[in-house]
């Protein structure tokens, strides 16, 4: 469905202290830092009774005011079997956000690497286990910082 930036080997860099709900803590015997399969597990947990209202999978492709004063109309697609519906709802929260679309920069000499190697140049996102980069050099580049290093692997 979509790809996830979340990896195999992921552990968090925020103590779960700082993470958790006010009304759900995290299993007394949980790392500090703990790995993706928990966190993935306490947030399934916590919208247990979200479920029914979840449509996983939808893609709002329009959202116009409703006939009546105060509601929403929105239409959306199921990404899996391309059916479309139109729903009504009182309020509409618009939580996108610009961490979704992975961007390599302009880098020069990047375009011509990539034509020359193709498939070797991709974004972290795409990342998912050390084993396809063993006995490989790697190049990490952080746009934020115009800089990059690199990193035998």
């Amino acid at each position: 469905m979509f790809l996830s930036p979340i990896y195999d080997s992921l552990d968090t860099n925020i103590p779960h202290t700082l993470m958790q709900f006010s009304d759900l803590a995290f299993p007394l015997d949980c790392p500090i830092f703990p790995p993706f399969q928990i966190v993935k597990d306490y947030l399934e947990d916590y919208a247990l009774d979200l479920r029914p209202f979840l449509r996983l999978g939808t893609q709002v492709t329009k959202v116009t005011p409703g006939e009546f004063r105060g509601t929403w109309r929105v239409a959306t697609k199921n990404i899996k079997d391309e059916t479309t519906k139109e729903d009504i709802y009182d309020a509409v929260v618009v939580a996108s956000g610009h961490y979704d679309d992975p961007f390599i920069p302009d880098i020069p000499g990047l375009s011509q690497w990539s034509a020359t190697y193709p498939g070797s140049v991709t974004h972290s996102k795409f990342y998912r286990r050390p084993s396809k980069y063993e006995n490989k050099v790697s190049l990490a580049i952080n746009p934020a910082l115009h800089a990059s290093s690199a990193l035998a692997g």
